[in-house]
């Protein structure tokens, strides 16, 4: 009896019994920059990076900045503000990640969700799609708080995952490119990588800031709807709090 067809949009190519199969260092350390940074789909990562710095323009200051789970620097470059110190962080040095020609900015090896650095440490902490992935995003927001000083902020970029926007840009865009890159097992990446609710976090985001001045930015719809947008931006400004 011959099986069900696989689609050739999908996973074609390599067995799932492959370690590369829908592995996500494989991904990250061979396809992401050709996957996401690049075209379309590259285009369309830039929207999220601007939207990310809409409380940083050019004009304002933050002399000490964190980037926690920075990759390879992608979002360095959409950076207006200006800094005397711009520290990049990530769990492994990633391939691909060049010297910087800036010497205000360095990178070091850091758990986004225990952080080494002392209180209060920045004026400006970064993360981009960061708490989508985490194990423990709770800590994670909680040590981002802690490291900041008092009138900084944190600036978090969270997909919209799994709402219907997310899943419908990623069929029509991001798929095709991922076919193109060779990588096989992506739906698989995507449950193993993506474990985290845009919901979730959400009340995770409202709670540990909830002492603060927290802006929310939803797009493209600004409705309060995880399913029908695409993406959401949450500015905190810290207030610390006696003993906070």
């Amino acid at each position: 009896m011959k099986g069900p067809t696989v689609p050739a949009a999908y996973d074609v190519g390599v067995s799932e019994d492959a370690p590369e199969y829908g592995d996500p260092d494989t991904f990250y350390s061979t396809h992401y920059r050709q996957v996401l940074c690049t075209g379309v789909v590259g285009k369309a990562q830039g929207r999220t990076h601007q939207a990310l710095e809409r409380h940083a323009g050019a004009g304002s200051r933050y002399a000490s900045v964190l980037e926690v789970g920075a990759g390879t620097g992608e979002h360095f470059p959409y950076v207006r503000h200006s800094f005397d110190s711009y520290l990049e962080t990530d769990v492994r040095i990633p391939e691909g990640m060049s010297d910087p020609t800036d010497p205000r900015r360095r990178f070091e090896i850091a758990d986004a969700q225990a952080l080494h650095f002392e209180d209060h440490q920045f004026e400006r902490v970064i993360a981009t799609c960061l708490l989508l992935h985490l194990p423990d995003p709770e800590a994670a927001l909680i040590e981002w708080r802690r490291v900041t000083k008092a009138g900084g902020l944190v600036s978090m970029l969270v997909p919209c995952e799994p709402g219907i926007m997310v899943r419908s840009t990623r069929q029509l865009l991001t798929m095709p490119a991922v076919r193109r890159s060779g990588f096989q097992g992506y739906k698989l990446f995507n449950a193993r990588d993506h474990r985290n609710h845009a919901r979730a976090i959400d009340l995770l985001v409202r709670h540990v800031f909830r002492h603060d001045d927290l802006d929310i930015y939803r797009y493209p719809l600004r409705v309060n709807s995880w399913n029908l947008n695409a993406f959401t931006v949450y500015s905190a400004r810290v207030i610390r709090a006696s003993g906070g």
